[in-house]
Formats: C-alpha cells, structure tokens, sequence
C-alpha cells in the first residue's frame, strides 16, 4: 500500500510511534520511518520504551505466542516489530529454549486474545490435556481452569475430542454436546447435569418451556430410568425428553407421555423443540 509523507506525519504524531502508525496505515514500520525523514521530521528512536503494562502483558502471554508460532500476531497487537518484542522477552528471560511456559501466576491475567491463541492450539495439537501441558511445559491445573473459564461451553467437548475414543461413555458425552449446541440454537439456556449417572443430562430453559432430557444415542431407556425421568418432570411441568440418533446422524427427540411399565412399548411421542 502506498502512503503520502503527509498521511505517514500525521499518523505518526496522532499514535505516537512509527510501529502503531505503520498498523493504522497498513504498512511497515521501516516505511513510516522513510516517510518521516523525507518529511524532515527528526528520525525517531527505533524502539521506544516499553511501558510496565506492556511489560507485564509480555510476562503473562509471550510463551503461549511464542509457542503457537505466532509472534507476529502478538507484535501485531502491541504495535512493536517481532525484533522489538523478541527483543524485551530476552531481557525479560522469556527467550530461551529452556523457559518453561508456565501459566502461574500470570495466567490468571491473560487476555481473551492470548487465550483463544492457547485454546487454538491446544485444538490443533489434538493430543490430550497432560501431554500438550507437558509438551510446552504448561501447569496442567492452571491450563485447564484457564481455557474453562474462558471458554465454557467449548472446553468440555474439546478435552473429550481429544481423548482416544475407546470408552463408550465417551461417545455418550460427545452426543450430549451436540443436544447441548442443538438446543443452544432454538434459543434455550441450557444446564449440563453436574453428574454422570444423574436422571438428567440436560436442563434446557425457553419460550416459556423448561426441559429435562436424557441423551441416549441409540434411544434406548431401561424403564427404572424413564420412569424416574418422567417422575422428575411431572410435578415442575418440565417435558420429559429422550434424545436419539438413530441413523447415527441428525437428533430426534421424543416426549415422555407416561411411566414405562414392563415390556410394554416405550410411551412417547415426536418432539420439535
């Protein structure tokens, strides 16, 4: 991109530096630089100092950049050069090949953006929890209360994706995350059961309506388990639901109608949330 001396001046006096005014025009530093001496404007140190904010920021976030590869960005967000950075992290002790990236005490200060870099990663890596902590030196404790508080409603099904599936229980909680994001998009809040084993996986809330449904893939419910179901349901006016996916694919879910004795028939009817 192409600037005038006059856009690269009046950058510069308006942010203060030539690494923030060459982010806002879209260039390198090096050219707002250039712009400046041909204007006659006395040439500006390389590098200002870093602030104690600035500071702490690289403390709290430079190894989970420096990581993921992904220096540049974090430059990028300081409105330094990657030499600059680099540059302060090696004052700092940040550099070495050696410095464990560990997340105590400065994890509880990261920013939403340094986590959803950590987050990203800890995707791509598709290894579980123990050994990408253990990989980049992370405490795992810390690494996980991090990225759950941060992300919620992502972090579950995330540790479950990237655990071996060879437990069914597994592929059961993967099936409830998806009832869980299906609902979520009919515009209901819903709770997860604190507990495996409880009557209920799921407390959706909405439209005047309060769910209680219970996740089984293949759509098969012992009656001990419809019957304390349909029981809970009942006496708050909640809709007792059973969840399926019977091709494998899709969700369909079935309104409990009454309790469930023997062998009869299971007693439901087609639900649309």
């Amino acid at each position: 991109m192409k600037i005038s001396d006059g856009q690269a001046v009046g950058a510069y006096q308006q942010q203060g530096s030539c690494e923030k005014a060459a982010v806002v025009l879209g260039v390198n530093a090096e050219t707002i630089r250039l712009r400046l001496i041909r204007a006659g404007i006395p040439r500006p140190r390389k590098h200002r100092p870093f602030s104690v904010a600035e500071i702490e920021q690289i403390r709290a976030e430079y190894a989970v950049y420096r990581n993921a590869g992904r220096i540049k960005d974090f430059a990028h967000r300081l409105g330094r050069t990657p030499q600059a950075l680099q540059g302060q992290a090696s004052k700092l002790g940040l550099g070495s090949r050696d410095f464990s990236g560990r997340l105590w005490p400065v994890g509880k200060h990261m920013s939403a953006e340094a986590a959803r870099v950590l987050f990203e990663s800890f995707l791509a890596a598709r290894v579980p929890v123990a050994k990408f902590c253990a990989q980049h030196g992370y405490r795992r404790g810390t690494f996980s209360e991090l990225l759950r508080r941060h992300f919620p409603d992502e972090w579950d099904l995330a540790v479950e994706q990237a655990t071996p599936r060879q437990r069914p229980y597994q592929r059961g909680r993967e099936f409830e995350y998806r009832v869980r994001d299906f609902l979520k998009t009919r515009g209901f809040v819903v709770l997860r059961s604190p507990r495996s084993g409880s009557p209920l996986d799921l407390i959706a809330v909405g439209a005047g309506r309060v769910l209680f449904v219970q996740c089984k893939k293949d759509g098969h419910l012992p009656p001990n388990e419809w019957n304390t179901l349909y029981d809970l349901a009942a006496p708050v006016a909640a809709l007792a639901l059973l969840a399926q996916a019977p091709t494998g694919r899709g969700i369909v879910f079935h309104r409990l109608v009454s309790r469930k004795e023997g062998h009869q028939p299971q007693p439901y009817e087609v639900f649309v949330p």
